[in-house]
């Protein structure tokens, strides 16, 4: 039998037979739709709606958030995650919105080195981490809105005696007298004034 004889045979099936036919043209797509939904779903890397999730423990574990100590990023069931890398971290969120008491009073109740901290909220996280973070070292807080708790004497940087005295007394005077542009002169006056007087009480 040849190819044509086939398709004679077939079209003459196909005409006493019509429900079957009707039937088969119905599955064959339903079929092809129900395969491509499985495949969909066996698929793990999907990125039609974008490919963020949520890490596992393992991955967690295995970037180093592990860590007993760090920047207080987030938690993982009961276990605290800490970031201890070099890398930066960016804390962006509304007032009142948990920032302090979810990621930097935690950070600094669990961070054992030093730290520098700008609190403009009148010393809030001093008042809260400086009794316990008192046994890693000296806690300080410079507060010029306040009774001063630290001072900073600037002079007291200049380096006596020393090959560094006259540079660290120009140090002192081009940070205190900016530049503006419109007076070269007036500012050059300025700065040998302020650098004579950073460094003439030590030569008395």
């Amino acid at each position: 039998m040849n190819p044509l004889d086939t398709i004679l045979a077939l079209g003459t099936w196909s005409q006493h037979h019509s429900r079957e036919v009707l039937g088969g043209l119905l599955a064959v797509p339903l079929l092809a739709g129900l395969l491509g939904l499985v495949k969909r779903a066996r698929r793990t890397d999907a990125t039609t709606h974008g490919s963020a999730r949520w890490a596992t423990p393992r991955e967690v574990r295995r970037v180093g958030l592990m860590a007993r100590e760090g920047v207080v990023i987030g938690r993982l069931g009961r276990r605290i995650l800490c970031d201890t890398s070099e890398t930066h971290v960016l804390l962006v969120g509304p007032t009142r919105g948990g920032k302090g008491i979810g990621v930097i009073i935690p950070t600094l109740l669990t961070w054992s080195g030093s730290a520098l901290i700008l609190d403009p909220k009148d010393g809030e996280n001093a008042a809260v981490t400086a009794p316990w973070r008192r046994q890693y070292g000296r806690v300080e807080a410079f507060t010029p809105c306040r009774n001063a708790q630290a001072c900073l004497n600037v002079l007291d940087t200049i380096r006596l005696k020393t090959r560094q005295e006259f540079g660290d007394a120009q140090l002192i005077a081009q940070s205190l007298v900016a530049p503006d542009g419109s007076s070269p002169h007036h500012f050059r006056g300025c700065f040998e004034k302020v650098r004579g007087y950073s460094d003439f009480p030590y030569k008395m």
